[in-house]
């Protein structure tokens, strides 16, 4: 089996945001290159200016979803942080990778000071394509591995989906296509279960190559047809094209040469057009391949030759192999000399591609994964045990009740069993005050029975008291989730929410939200106090979805910042 890598690179460059179109690309190039230049040299509020003629720009060409635009109120390192992320998407965008990789690296510098864990993210994942692009897999697997650890850690599909993919990339350059596959279904299946159409393009194009390097040119050849379809519909020519190139490589090693043929003169014009240079360079390689095969050895050599100088210019090693390759058998008849330096170089550049210390942290990876794996079933088993029980619950308490009502010692609700306690409580105490004929006169009798006044208005604070810790508990479970729900607080206390109001309001005095909001504030106090969780982890645990805003509520209710506050501990 041929073991045939052409197009991974350009899979991993499809897994950013969007595409430019190629018109007006030398103008807008310049303009953001120059905004980008100013933003650095500038401070405040020149500089949010700046940023947001930059980002209205990348807004309008599609570039950035969803649309992104800095606030007065962003601070200065949010501000660097957002606009040298977005910098280095774009200079990915426009193949300027060293200048991707710097603005994505201070970026990602920032974002971790910030504790903003989403930004992270992207920025590995950046990088991590970037590394793959220049052949450094250990440092791609590194940051593509922080990109999924980050994405498990809070639950955003989209971002365990793009990690999934570049590690299924990894593998795929490794030698280890099977791997690859688990990781790329996954992706594929949360693609799906999003409803992204777009990732779902790209993450089918990586199950194309996987396939294919598997030798399962059916099903290599189903997925990229697939992508081609989306791209197709969606109007993306550009991206179209890279997918008819890749149904190509698939046709060519089912040798269906006639069919790539076709595909690939359809598509190089177009990516040529766009200004995809890589992808049409990978084009070329397989071009080379087709006429190889149908004997134009002086045609099959042009198309190397010019695959060679994109590759080559660029240190991608990974595809520069099959542009060395084919060269050197195109010019076994015409120039042996030429076509015997071509094959040594390929053999070298073979062999230094990969190394035994990538193969071992790529094989420790997968364990890793394999086991996550298998505690993730676990846990989805356990949940299953624990809705079967919860169901088991209402049956068990039914029967319950039932036993109660028949032995006439409790009600239906626990409303009526608070009133019988507090009859049977009643009762013990008129029974225990009832003393011999030297007992003390009626008035003190009286006093102790609990018809003293001050008496009734104890009950009535402990029946608020725990109403409230009640309350305290439904409302810690809820934001359990992430999420605060009014009506489904109300729901568990089993009243309306009018009726929540109404109580909170006599019980403490206070708002229901401003009750409720209490409650999570005094729950991220506790997290900040006795663990050592991010502000971003314990934010999420105490139902704010924002980090800014948890800070400014925090530190408007507490005096001081959730940092602060743990610092002086």
């Amino acid at each position: 089996m041929r073991f045939c890598l052409t197009t991974i690179i350009l899979l991993l460059f499809l897994n950013v945001f969007s595409s430019y179109g190629d018109n007006q690309a030398q103008s807008v190039a310049m303009s953001i290159d120059s905004l980008i230049t100013t933003f650095d040299s500038q401070n405040s509020r020149a500089a949010l200016i700046t940023a947001n003629k930059f980002f209205d720009i990348l807004n309008n060409d599609g570039f950035t979803d969803p649309q992104v635009h800095l606030n007065e109120g962003c601070s200065p390192d949010q501000m660097k942080a957002l606009t040298w992320y977005w910098a280095g998407e774009w200079y990915f965008e426009a193949q300027d990778f060293e200048k991707s990789m710097s603005y994505s690296s201070k970026a990602l510098e920032l974002a971790v000071k910030l504790e903003d864990k989403p930004l992270e993210a992207d920025c590995c994942n950046l990088i991590s394509i970037l590394y793959f692009r220049k052949s450094n897999y250990p440092e791609a697997l590194r940051n593509a591995r922080r990109t999924l650890e980050i994405g498990r850690s809070i639950g955003d599909i989209s971002r365990i989906s793009y990690s999934l993919n570049t590690l299924a990339g990894i593998c795929l350059a490794s030698r280890q296509p099977k791997e690859g596959e688990k990781y790329i279904l996954e992706a594929i299946r949360l693609c799906e279960q999003e409803g992204d159409s777009l990732k779902l393009s790209v993450r089918c194009g990586m199950a194309a190559e996987i396939y294919h390097s598997l030798g399962q040119e059916e099903k290599s050849l189903g997925y990229s047809s697939r992508a081609y379809e989306i791209n197709k519909a969606m109007g993306m020519e550009g991206k179209a094209a890279t997918r008819l190139a890749q149904m190509a490589g698939a046709m060519i090693t089912l040798e269906r040469y006639d069919e790539a043929e076709k595909a690939l003169r359809e598509a190089l014009p177009i990516l040529k057009n766009v200004g995809n240079v890589h992808s049409w360079a990978i084009s070329s390689n397989l071009m080379g391949d087709v006429c190889l095969h149908n004997g134009q050895e002086e045609e099959a050599a042009n198309h190397y030759s010019a695959a060679l100088e994109v590759f080559s210019s660029r240190g991608d090693v990974y595809n520069e192999i099959h542009s060395r390759l084919g060269l050197g058998k195109a010019l076994m008849n015409s120039d042996p000399t030429r076509s015997s330096r071509e094959m040594m170089i390929y053999g070298h550049l073979r062999d230094s591609l990969y190394d035994i210390g990538m193969h071992e942290g790529l094989n420790e990876w997968n364990a890793i994964y394999d086991n996550d794996a298998l505690q993730q079933k676990m846990e989805r088993h356990k949940k299953a045990l624990i809705l079967t029980f919860a169901a088991v619950i209402p049956v068990l308490i039914l029967l319950g009740l039932l036993l109660l009502l028949l032995s006439r010692k409790m009600r239906a609700t626990r409303q009526s069993l608070n009133k019988a306690m507090e009859r049977i409580t009643s009762l013990e105490a008129f029974s225990s005050d009832a003393l011999p004929a030297d007992a003390p006169s009626d008035s003190t009798s009286d006093a102790e029975s609990g018809n003293n006044p001050d008496n009734s208005q104890e009950k009535i604070s402990s029946a608020d008291n725990e109403f409230l810790l009640r309350l305290t508990e439904v409302v810690n479970e809820v934001i359990a989730s992430g999420n605060v729900d009014y009506d489904l607080v109300a729901s568990k206390m089993c009243i309306s929410r009018a009726h929540l109001n109404r109580k909170v309001k006599a019980a403490a005095g206070c708002t229901t939200t401003d009750f409720i909001l209490a409650i999570r504030i005094s729950k991220a106090k506790q997290l900040l106090g006795e663990t050592s969780l991010p502000v971003w982890d314990i934010a999420q645990k105490c139902g704010f979805n924002d980090q800014a805003y948890f800070s400014t509520i925090f530190k408007k209710t507490v005096g001081c910042t959730p940092l602060q506050f743990r610092n002086a501990l």
